[in-house]
């Protein structure tokens, strides 16, 4: 009924043409990767690596409220180097009865207060641990100031 060589001669055909697509992916993907690490070094080893380098011990960072749940607060932050891993971009700060919070609730006026903090407040946050590959961690002071929310009057007297 079926022709044994044309099936045969099919099953080859295929499977080699998959070969070929499963080859030229990994090529793709390995090129990618080649190409990729030589933009880093080549990036990293010029004048402009020293001005985006992420040092190796972090211990201050700045970001944005992301959420607030219970003792902890979900910071999105944004590094100055392109090739930094995305996955710490989010880390979680977790709040102790040591943690030192200072909040501008108004001009001139302080709280030391978790329950002050909210999404989209812009938070500096300071460890006593580097967190540079961590992605949650115990803060020592986080300190938010309020931004934009006071209006700055300047009086000039003419003579």
């Amino acid at each position: 009924m079926f022709n044994r060589k044309a099936l045969t001669d099919i099953l080859i055909m295929v499977m080699t043409i998959a070969m070929v697509v499963v080859n030229i992916l990994f090529a793709l993907g390995v090129g990618y990767q080649l190409g990729f690490a030589t933009a880093k070094n080549l990036v990293e080893n010029s004048s402009l690596g020293e001005l985006i380098r992420t040092p190796d011990d972090i211990r201050t960072i700045v970001g944005t409220v992301a959420a607030v749940a219970g003792d902890s607060i979900t910071l999105h932050t944004v590094s100055n180097n392109p090739f930094d891993d995305l996955l710490f971009a989010d880390r979680t700060v977790l709040v102790d009865s040591t943690t030192k919070i200072v909040v501008q609730t108004s001009p001139g006026v302080f709280k030391n207060d978790l329950a002050s903090i909210k999404v989209g407040d812009v938070l500096l946050v300071t460890t006593a641990t580097n967190i540079k590959s961590l992605k949650t961690f115990t803060a020592e002071l986080i300190y938010e100031q309020m931004l934009n929310d006071a209006a700055i009057t300047v009086t000039v007297d003419e003579e």
